[in-house]
Order: structure tokens, then sequence, then C-alpha cells
């Protein structure tokens, strides 16, 4: 495992995407997770399915530090235990995750918390 080595995901999206150019100049091994594997502002590409273990944990593989970034959507759960699960098995060391969650009356994607006042 690289200790200099850090995947952010996300990195065709907003949150991800404005990470990449922070960290360009660190002495960092910068791997750029997207679903196309696409190399992105000089950082190396690397597939990410969230909703396989197995491709999560490739992705994971021979990382340090992964920036987690969880698109909505109506299998987040899902994605956020398969990470989970691939952070351990592959010795992630640290790991900030961010997931967007959302409540609008016309969305398909529903989510309240029980603790919520509100209703969605």
């Amino acid at each position: 495992m690289n200790p200099n080595s850090i995947l952010v995901t996300g990195s065709t999206g907003n949150i991800g995407g404005a990470l990449l150019p922070l960290l360009k100049n660190e002495n960092l091994t910068l791997w750029a997770g997207n679903t196309q594997g696409k190399t992105i502002g000089g950082a190396a590409g690397r597939a990410i399915d969230f909703l396989s273990i197995d491709s999560v944990r490739r992705a994971l593989t021979d990382i340090d530090t992964a920036f987690i970034v969880i698109p909505a959507h109506p299998q987040m759960l899902e994605k956020a235990k398969n990470v989970a699960q691939a952070a351990q098995s592959t010795g992630i060391k640290h790991q900030a995750s961010c997931a967007r969650l959302w409540c609008r009356s016309r969305s398909q994607l529903k989510y309240c918390h029980r603790s919520s006042t509100r209703n969605c």
C-alpha cells in the first residue's frame, strides 16, 4: 500500500471534481474514481461501481486514503455498505465520506431520518 495514495470518487461531479485540483500539487499518488475509470485533471482513473462490492474492492486496492462521494440514489444504503465492507477488507487507513440526500415533493427519492421533525 502506498502511504501517500488517495482515491477521490465522484471525480466527474461537483464535490470530487473540486477536490482533485486542490490535491494536485501535494506529494500524493492521486486517483480519480468514477464509473468510467477516466483520468481527470492528471489523476489516473479507477473505475468504481458502488453497487458492486468487487468493483469497490478493486478501486480501493493499494489505497491509503479514500474520499468517497456517494451520489443520491434509491440504493444509497447498499452503496454505503459496500464501501464500508470494501474499506475494511482492503485496509483503508483513512476515509472521508460525503452522501447527498434531500427531500423534495416531486423527487422519486425520499429519505427521512427517524429523528427528523420535518415531514418529507
